[in-house]
C-alpha cells in the first residue's frame, strides 16, 4: 500500500511460518518507468547476513527508471517465497 505521494509505506503480510520478513524502502527517481518490489531468495541473508544482492538489484532497477517500493529477504522456503510474491502482487 503507498499513501501519499513523496511517503512510501510498504506493509508486509505476517508470513505463515515463525520466520519474519526484512524490509527496505528505497529512494524514488524522478522518471517513473514502472514500480518494482525486489524479493530475495537467500537463507543466510534471511538469518541476518548482510544482503549484497538486495542492493545491487534496486541499483539497477533505479537506473532503468524503476521506483523500488522495497526489499523483502525470504529463505528459501516454498511458503516464505509464496507469501512475499503474493504481498508483491497484492501490493500493485
Amino acid at each position: 500500500m503507498i499513501s501519499a505521494p513523496g511517503t512510501p509505506t510498504l506493509r508486509v503480510a505476517a508470513p505463515v511460518s515463525a520466520a519474519t520478513y526484512t524490509v527496505a524502502l528505497m529512494e524514488q527517481p524522478g522518471e517513473l518507468v514502472g514500480r518494482a518490489l525486489v524479493v530475495v531468495v537467500d537463507d543466510r541473508t534471511a538469518h541476518g547476513e548482510e544482503d549484497h544482492n538486495g542492493p545491487l538489484v534496486t541499483e539497477l532497477l533505479h537506473e532503468a527508471g524503476f521506483v523500488v517500493d522495497g526489499v523483502v529477504v525470504v529463505s528459501s522456503d516454498e511458503v516464505e517465497i509464496r507469501n512475499a510474491l503474493n504481498t508483491a502482487v497484492i501490493a500493485c
